[in-house]
């Protein structure tokens, strides 16, 4: 007997249909899962990263056939929720037409979509995790959010890099607001603020965006981390480059508004940081009644701390590292009350994240402790505080085992407890400085942790929690 092939027109059609009914009919959330669908791309059988007409074809052309003899690949869904039922039908079209028309929702050609550690990426609220990434080579910063880790929403547009480092974006969630801070690289470096709303059904309200610095090719801010003060005033800290001396210097700004739109009211000069590309980084700590703490570094410096007392800068340049730290992008810090919680990775031949604490009113204590010893050169370290008892998690990947996802809780009596080997990855992770976790956690929530998938393009970021409760 003769097999026909589906002609362009029947194809056409049955796409169309196909896709009006996926979009219509309840199917259970498994069938949403990342990278479903990709089953073929210009080279036979080889997944390209995109779900598109391809794909469609290749179950078009199989269409009726048992698997095997038909490719098993084309075979990705049955009564049951993706379970292969031996067999390509409507089933297998209907479950690609979900996914269809673009790369998966947590990817990007970008390796750095998620970089760097330092800064905030990521919040948990109403019952989601939401998480800010550069998600394609065009450099366009957006954020989706997912409330079961499967299913997630198209990407909402927050601003443009012109560039693929996702460290020029951060964000900094107040527990109503989500402030954001980026350089769009090709406007002549111009920095810009915007602050959205959001809902518990994944949607988001946006300001317009507001210019923080007009740059320019002598000089612009780049790097940026946002935090607000106790009295919900945006602070924006930042490495300034330049053509001239300073050629790079650690800065903070601050903005006299605090609704919604940025208006810069003062802007002060951390450390002057001599020659050129020494990366100065800055994180910005909420204290109470108005005062705010600044760690910074430049590239195998010291971290410092400046202190703003809510009037004038009554602290500068004390040091807040015991030993050389490698680099600014890999410490991470938060605040309780009017105390201070720093980690860092050193620069010794071998690397070992620290932590140590700065007190209010007594200063910062004499010992560090080794967190993680024997770190990678670019190991991504970073701290969650747990607002339920104050108690802090350091959380990070790759040591002592390549694929592993490491966390140490510190109490507020100031013990740690031993590492707990949390889980691993089912993919090779991209590097060990891409991970990201909320700056934040109080009852109910899940403390978000964000990490990157990939050794080329395109590169995932994938999501766990640990619940205040103590589940997975």
């Amino acid at each position: 007997m003769e097999k026909k092939s589906v002609s362009g027109i029947m194809l056409t059609l049955l796409l169309v249909n196909v896709m009006t009914l996926a979009f219509n009919i309840q199917l259970p959330k498994a069938y949403a899962r990342t990278m479903i669908g990709d089953i073929t791309g210009p080279t036979l059988d080889h997944p390209d990263g995109i779900v598109d007409i391809k794909d469609i074809a290749l179950v078009a052309k199989y269409f009726g056939q048992n698997a095997p003899p038909a490719p098993l690949n084309c075979d990705i869904a049955g009564p049951t929720p993706s379970v292969p039922d031996g067999r390509v039908d409507i089933r297998d079209i209907a479950l690609i037409a979900i996914n269809f028309g673009g790369p998966p929702r947590t990817a990007s050609t970008s390796p750095n979509q998620l970089r760097d550690p330092f800064q905030r990426k990521t919040f948990w609220y109403g019952g989601r995790v939401w998480v800010m990434h550069n998600n394609d080579s065009n450099g366009y910063m957006v954020l989706t959010n997912s409330a079961d880790g499967q299913s997630w929403t198209q990407p909402i547009y927050i601003g443009t890099l012109n560039n693929v480092m996702g460290e020029l974006a951060s964000l900094f969630f107040d527990g109503t607001y989500v402030h954001f801070a980026w350089e769009n690289f090709g406007t002549y470096y111009d920095l810009w603020y915007r602050r959205g709303t959001p809902y518990s059904n994944g949607s988001i309200t946006l300001t317009s965006p507001s210019l923080i610095f007009n740059g320019t090719n002598d000089g612009h801010l780049t790097m940026p981390y946002i935090a607000l003060d106790s009295n919900g005033y945006p602070w924006v800290g930042v490495d300034w480059m330049g053509s001239v001396d300073p050629y790079t210097q650690a800065r903070v700004y601050k903005s006299s508004l605090k609704n919604g739109t940025w208006q810069t009211e003062w802007s002060h000069n951390l450390t002057l940081t001599e020659g050129i590309a020494k990366a100065g980084r800055t994180v910005i700590l909420k204290l109470l009644n108005g005062k705010v703490g600044i760690l910074y570094q430049k590239i195998t410096d010291y971290v410092y701390f400046d202190l703003w007392n809510g009037t004038a800068w009554s602290i500068t340049q004390e040091q807040a590292s015991l030993q050389v730290s490698s680099h600014g992008d890999f410490m991470s810090a938060v605040s309780i009350l009017d105390d201070v919680h720093l980690s860092y990775l050193t620069h010794t031949e071998s690397k070992n994240v620290i932590y140590r604490k700065r007190t209010w009113g007594s200063g910062w204590k004499a010992t560090e402790t080794v967190v993680v010893p024997n770190a990678d050169v670019s190991q991504g370290a970073v701290m969650n505080l747990d607002k339920t008892n104050d108690s802090l998690r350091v959380f990070w990947t790759n040591k002592p085992v390549s694929g592993h996802i490491y966390y140490r809780q510190r109490f507020s009596n100031g013990t740690w407890t031993s590492t707990t080997d949390w889980f691993t990855s089912s993919d090779t992770l991209t590097n060990a400085r891409t991970c990201h976790v909320a700056y934040e956690t109080k009852g109910g929530e899940n403390i978000t942790f964000v990490y990157q998938i990939g050794t080329s393009s395109p590169y995932h970021f994938c999501y766990n929690y640990v619940h205040l409760n103590g589940t997975n």
